[in-house]
């Protein structure tokens, strides 16, 4: 089966061998660190799973990317980077370490793009808020964004030397789990906007406290030199970032009046007032929209396409999205969790009419904070929702205050029988960190359990 896709080259071979000092004869098309997606006319790292000295990797590999050359050479990579000579492998670019060696890509993609480039942080929202972004702008702006959620050591400078030559706005999503990672990622994006979206205990088991974690996110400034720093007026004060813009109350974007039914804002940019349509997800997360409006204004984007588009505006799947099937709808917020997304799910769900239901995984690397968090969850949930079934060692002791179902696993889940206390006009929400319920499909499996068995 052909792995080919649609053929454009985004270095040629002068470009890569300037970078390299190799003498590569082929173009490429793509970069890849992964056989399982690389495409014919890619050039492919093979990378150790070793994060090097300056980061962390909570699922660090175990399998080293040398094992996988040949398997890419079979599948058509145009080149591959190695720290391991080849023998006569054509197009073998030997580096002393690979992860530096897409470091020096992404350096070299991002020293040739002089049209602007946003790098976005915050505990929550982020892939949202790429998604809309570059659905706001397209087709009339080539936009080149972060594919899925690769926000760390090796996500952002992928995606960087990915960036092709006709891109005309770059956004990357850079996220943390140990304190100097977004410095030290924002400093390779060399954004000419940096965003902050919002700081809450997401990740917070590897930092002191709250206020260690919000100078982290704060830090995404460190790497501007004379571009703009988006973030909630509530945290202005604690930055020394000298060009700001600020959302929210009291900010140079904020909400005048939301009305629900319909749902229709009146946005304060800068003084004036733009009224506009939102979809439903946007009047969920009015703060994201209050950022990209910042970054709109800053980056002197035409502001009436972008909100006459508000209302078209959806979540990426596994972040929020409602999917209706039978009668029932499911939440789908399953791609992760922290407290204060987790949260935010939980109030949605406890507004819907009809037999709620919440299936809540653990939230992960919250360290001496988890106990609290979790309970803070339960708290949330209140006696407002027909039952709750919680998963994994952190709500393990938590108390609720309405019926719950605890299991160590969403495997341990029995789909079936769950599926027969469901009716017509039920809610489920599905929500907890990556591991619980994304790696093992489970909203998919759910999705088709209620397909057949009602």
């Amino acid at each position: 089966m052909s792995r080919k896709g649609i053929k454009r080259m985004i270095w040629s071979p002068d470009e890569i061998n300037a970078v390299f000092g190799s003498s590569v004869k082929s173009g490429i098309t793509g970069v890849s660190i992964d056989t399982r997606t690389l495409k014919e006319g890619d050039l492919f790292f093979a990378l150790s799973g070793n994060p090097g000295p300056n980061f962390f990797s909570s699922s660090e590999s175990s399998r080293d990317g040398h094992e996988f050359i040949e398997r890419a050479i079979e599948f058509g990579a145009a080149a591959v980077v190695s720290s391991q000579r080849l023998g006569e492998v054509e197009n073998q670019i030997l580096v002393p370490d690979t992860l530096e060696a897409l470091w020096d890509l992404a350096r070299a993609s991002r020293a040739r793009m002089s049209k602007p480039v946003i790098a976005v942080t915050g505990s929550n929202g982020k892939t949202t808020f790429r998604a809309w972004f570059e659905s706001l702008l397209r087709p009339a702006v080539e936009v080149h964004g972060s594919a899925k959620s690769l926000n760390n050591h090796w996500g952002v400078p992928l995606s960087l030397a990915r960036m092709p030559r006709a891109t005309e706005v770059g956004i990357f999503e850079i996220g943390t789990n140990h304190p100097g990672e977004i410095e030290t990622l924002a400093k390779l994006a060399c954004p000419d906007i940096a965003v902050l979206l919002n700081v809450a205990e997401a990740h917070i088991g590897n930092f002191k406290d709250i206020l260690a974690l919000e100078r982290e996110k704060l830090s995404i400034a460190n790497g501007l030199s004379d571009g703009v720093f988006v973030l909630p007026v509530a945290l202005a004060r604690k930055t020394k970032a000298a060009n700001l813009i600020t959302f929210g109350e009291g900010g140079d974007v904020y909400i005048k009046q939301i009305s629900r039914d319909p749902l229709l804002a009146s946005f304060s940019i800068f003084g004036k007032v733009f009224e506009a349509e939102l979809s439903p997800m946007g009047g969920a997360r009015v703060d994201l929209i209050l950022a990209l409006l910042c970054v709109a204004k800053s980056a002197d984007f035409e502001l009436g396409p972008i909100l006459e588009n508000l209302k078209s505006l959806d979540v990426p799947i596994g972040r929020g999205n409602v999917n209706k099937i039978k009668g029932i709808k499911i939440i789908d917020d399953s791609y992760n969790a922290n407290q204060a997304s987790m949260g935010l799910a939980v109030s949605s769900l406890i507004g819907m009419n009809g037999k709620k239901v919440a299936l809540l995984g653990e939230m992960l690397e919250l360290g001496e904070h988890s106990e609290r968090a979790h309970q803070t969850i339960a708290d949330r949930v209140g006696d407002n929702v027909d039952i709750v079934y919680t998963f994994g060692e952190g709500f393990r002791n938590t108390e609720f205050f309405c019926e719950r179902v605890h299991l160590d696993s969403s495997e341990a889940f029995d789909l079936d029988k769950f599926v027969g206390y469901l009716e017509a006009g039920s809610t489920v929400l599905v929500k907890g960190s990556n591991k619980v319920f994304w790696g093992n499909h489970f909203v998919q499996r759910l999705t088709e359990a209620i397909a057949t068995k009602i």
